[in-house]
């Protein structure tokens, strides 16, 4: 049973119509995505930047193959953010 986290940031079991139709998971995913953006309205513009990429990728494996590349990306801004911090830490602490 897929899981979705609820407002207060815990897990609980999303329950739909029919859990095997294709459609009504994309609904739920896309309503979903849009009550997270209204939280988030910062992500509006990397998430146009996604759907942007994402509408010249072609098949369902290039649009994986998409993905996984802008995963990769942006962990590793995350990895020299983290580097970073460490480092002030760091000095900090001395």
């Amino acid at each position: 049973m897929p899981f979705r986290l609820n407002q207060e940031g815990n897990t609980t079991p999303h329950q739909s119509q029919n859990p095997t139709d294709p459609n009504a998971l994309l609904k739920q995913a896309l309503a979903e995505r849009e009550r997270f953006l209204k939280r988030c309205p910062h992500l509006n513009a990397y998430q146009q930047e996604i759907d942007r990429i994402l509408d010249k990728s072609g098949t369902s494996s290039n649009r994986m193959a998409v993905l996984t590349t802008l995963i990769q990306g942006k962990l590793l801004d995350i990895q020299k953010e983290l580097y970073k911090a460490a480092l002030v830490l760091k000095e900090a602490a001395s």
